[in-house]
């Protein structure tokens, strides 16, 4: 999905998200093709990726961090935790 800023891009993604993840069913969700036919929306096909998604799962590396690598993808928190753990075994050995 393509637009400006403050069009909206964020708001739809997160309602697509918002359906792939739930539990329960959706009674008005419609799609349509840029032809304006509807067509069917299946949730294992639904893929969002925002700043939402960037921000919990890639960061960029900095000097203060001590890591070698550009960029990391994967929940952040977790790499983080398990590259400063290797780290810290590999010095001490």
């Amino acid at each position: 999905m393509y637009g400006k800023n403050g069009s909206g891009k964020t708001v739809i993604s997160d309602a697509a998200y918002s359906y792939k993840t739930s539990d329960f069913s959706f009674s008005s969700v419609k799609a349509f093709d840029y032809e304006q036919n509807e067509i069917e929306i299946e949730k294992d096909n639904i893929f969002v990726f925002n700043e939402n998604f960037t921000d919990k799962n890639i960061t960029l590396s900095t000097n203060n961090d001590d890591i070698n690598a550009i960029v990391l993808f994967g929940k952040v928190e977790i790499l983080k935790t398990q590259l400063f753990s290797d780290k810290n075994n590999k010095d001490n050995h």
